[in-house]
C-alpha cells in the first residue's frame, strides 16, 4: 500500500514537473513572437525548444540565454561578425571546434547548443560569477552588453510569470 501510495505521489509530481516545463517552452514562445517581429513562428519554436532543453542539460536559465541572443545576432540564424563569430548566440568556430564537431554552426539547434555549452564552461572557470562568465563569453564585450542581457532577462522572467498565471489550468 505503502509502495502504491509513493508510486502515485511520484507520477503527481513529475506530471506536474512535466506541465511547468510545458508551460514554460511556451511562455518562451510568446515572448519571442511579442519581441521579436522578425523571425518566423518555425524559428521561434526551435529557439524555445533548444533553450529549454539547454536549461535542463546544462541549467543555464533561458532568459540569460535569449538575453545572449539579441545582444549577440537580435535573432539572425546568419549573422556573422568580422571577428568569425556565427549564429545566433556569436560562436567562434575556430575556438570551439571540438563542440561544434563538423555540424553546421549557423544551424539553430547546434549554435544553441554550442553557445550554452561555452557560457557553462565560463560559469565554470569564474565559479559561477555571471557578470564575469559574460565577460569570459563576450570577450570582455563590457557594460552595454550586460545591460542588455540584464534587460532581456527581465523582460523574459516577467513575461513567464504572467504567462503562467493567465494559463492556470
Amino acid at each position: 500500500m505503502i509502495r502504491k501510495t509513493i508510486f502515485f505521489l511520484l507520477l503527481a509530481l513529475f506530471s506536474l514537473f512535466s506541465y511547468a516545463e510545458e508551460i514554460n517552452k511556451r511562455a518562451l514562445e510568446s515572448w519571442l513572437s511579442i519581441s521579436q517581429k522578425n523571425i518566423s513562428s518555425s524559428l521561434i519554436k526551435v529557439i524555445a525548444d533548444q533553450v529549454m532543453i539547454e536549461k535542463k542539460k546544462k541549467g543555464i536559465d533561458p532568459a540569460i540565454t535569449l538575453g545572449i541572443i539579441r545582444a549577440e545576432s537580435n535573432y539572425r540564424t546568419t549573422a556573422k561578425s568580422g571577428y568569425g563569430a556565427k549564429g545566433l548566440m556569436q560562436v567562434v568556430p575556430r575556438w570551439h571546434r571540438d563542440k561544434i564537431k563538423g555540424r553546421n554552426v549557423y544551424e539553430p539547434r547546434t549554435n544553441i547548443e554550442v553557445g550554452t555549452q561555452v557560457l557553462y564552461d565560463c560559469l565554470n572557470k569564474r565559479r559561477g560569477n555571471l557578470n564575469a562568465a559574460l565577460n569570459c563569453y563576450s570577450g570582455g564585450a563590457g557594460k552595454r552588453y550586460k545591460t542588455t542581457i540584464a534587460n532581456v532577462k527581465k523582460e523574459v522572467r516577467e513575461h513567464m510569470r504572467v504567462y503562467a498565471i493567465l494559463n492556470r489550468p
